[in-house]
């Protein structure tokens, strides 16, 4: 008798053990948020600064520790914090000491008025993301925004490394800031378009090195520029320093980032089926919505098909397409295909479309040590650049069957070279980033000067390119779109 009441205890302790490391390891303190234990050993007994204990976002463990493996929007397990006190405090019903997080940056930088983020955090923490660069590893911080003297915002958050192959041998790593729910700040702060918070935040590095060693700085933001004078939807940038601990990193950009936030911002829900044309191996994955309507969307299309305008503007919103074409044609853009696809879930005709995003290989000839990328011909690098990517697959059919579909992208490329990247917008885009390099005091002059060359060259190499693929482009006095007259939709 004695036995079995034995037996039944231990079972009893055992599957009580099971149930609470399933909660543990299952359990999501919010959308989108997945555990991540962080062992006693790894952090250190006694090491973690003034600042993580006041914080309490990671709960240490014994073991060795164990990192997420829930991909790119795996969190860390932050303890459920209590409802916040006051609108703009933290979710854990206190703020980062603001005059701290501020006196980190120098007197003679905030003096110049300049917008500044510092960040403060564990420097073994911040060693512990460098040995796995690749990794999703997060640290928990404290952050303030700057604009000179003044605090614009302050808030604990995430850490991350952020990007590409660029966290192993960029010349300057960007950074990812991810808010806990009711941490994120009003992005008109940083004179964007009002809207719901931001939940994260990249501070991305401005600089590229091309094959030939010459480095190229503000070549995303201003891609990102030339796309919305173009009409389309891109982030925000906003330039500011970086100061990690009281070090500074050096000059940014602050940018949006492309996830639930941002299609709140942009139009008002989230309900979309949303496509991340640039996973880890290069092919697109679903994030959220139906996959089901992604997978029947390529069968319709499959690599070599030969869809017509008519066939393709029932499902694909052409306008859009044809602005991703020419712009990537216009910046030279190497390593095109990224961003989103995208289809409103509540919309029964809702069309797929795309966003821009990771445009940094722009203006640069990056995939060519060549003196003068202006003259880059890479309408074949596009077309013929994926077998995997939509865009590939209707461009190569479009361009290559269709008379139409040519007479069309003929008219839109008039429009965009004479009506919209003209020479006084092309001119005050750099004169605006001359203005922005000499207040931040960037060391730079090359890169300006090579993209000033750019902007005299490029638009009538590229109409020379185009007209011999399109045939001519209607001249500058004509209505440039009368070719889609008989528009496909």
């Amino acid at each position: 008798m004695k036995f079995r009441y034995l037996v039944a205890w231990i079972t009893g302790l055992l599957l009580a053990g099971f149930v609470l490391e399933g909660i543990l390891r299952d359990s999501p303190a919010g959308d989108e948020v997945e555990r991540q234990q962080v062992s006693a050993e790894e952090m250190g007994e006694g090491r973690l600064p003034e600042l993580l204990e006041r914080l309490g976002a990671l709960e240490p463990v014994a073991g060795t520790g164990a990192r997420s493996a829930a991909g790119e929007d795996a969190r860390p397990a932050w303890r459920t914090p209590p409802a916040a006190a006051e609108p703009g405090r933290s979710a854990a019903g206190r703020s980062p000491d603001s005059t701290a997080l501020r006196e980190l940056v120098p007197f003679h930088f905030r003096r110049k008025g300049l917008r500044t983020v510092s960040i403060h955090t564990d420097p073994q923490g911040l060693e512990w993301i460098r040995q796995q660069p690749m990794e999703q590893r997060e640290v928990p911080a404290a952050v303030a925004v700057l604009e000179g003297q003044r605090v614009l915002f302050t808030a604990y958050a995430g850490l991350r490394l952020h990007g590409g192959t660029t966290r192993t041998f960029g010349p300057s790593r960007s950074w990812r800031l991810m808010f806990r729910a009711g941490d994120g700040f009003a992005p008109s702060l940083l004179g964007w378009a009002a809207g719901p918070a931001l939940e994260s935040l990249i501070i991305r590095n401005s600089l590229r090195v091309d094959r030939g060693d010459r480095q190229w700085r503000y070549t995303n933001a201003m891609a990102f520029d030339v796309v919305r004078r173009m009409g389309g939807e891109v982030p925000h940038t906003a330039p500011a320093l970086l100061f990690i601990n009281g070090e500074n990193r050096g000059f940014f950009f602050l940018t949006e980032r492309i996830d639930r936030g941002f299609l709140r911002r942009r139009y008002g829900h989230d309900r979309f089926v949303f496509v991340w044309t640039k996973d880890a191996d290069y092919r697109s994955i679903v994030r959220w919505g139906n996959p089901l309507l992604y997978e029947r969307l390529m069968d319709l299309f499959p690599t070599r098909t030969k869809a017509g305008p008519r066939r393709v503007a029932r499902w694909v919103d052409l306008d859009n397409l044809d602005r991703w074409f020419l712009s990537v044609l216009f910046c030279a853009t190497t390593d095109a295909y990224q961003g989103a696809l995208l289809r409103d879930e509540g919309d029964p005709a809702g069309r797929w479309f795309w966003l821009h995003w990771d445009m940094d290989q722009s203006f640069m000839a990056a995939l060519a040590d060549r003196l003068d990328p202006w003259n880059s011909d890479i309408w074949s690098t596009v077309t013929e650049g994926s077998r995997h990517d939509l865009r590939a697959r209707l461009l190569r059919s479009l361009t290559v069957r269709s008379e139409e579909y040519r007479r069309r992208l003929a008219g839109r490329a008039a429009l965009m070279l004479d009506r919209q990247l003209t020479p006084p917008f092309l001119a005050e885009l750099l004169g605006r980033y001359r203005e922005i390099e000499r207040r931040y005091e960037v060391d730079d002059t090359e890169s300006l000067e090579l993209i000033g060359r750019f902007f005299e060259e490029r638009p009538r190499v590229l109409r020379q390119r185009l007209a011999e693929r399109l045939g001519p482009l209607p001249a500058p006095h004509d209505d440039p779109l009368a070719a889609n007259a008989a528009d496909p939709r």
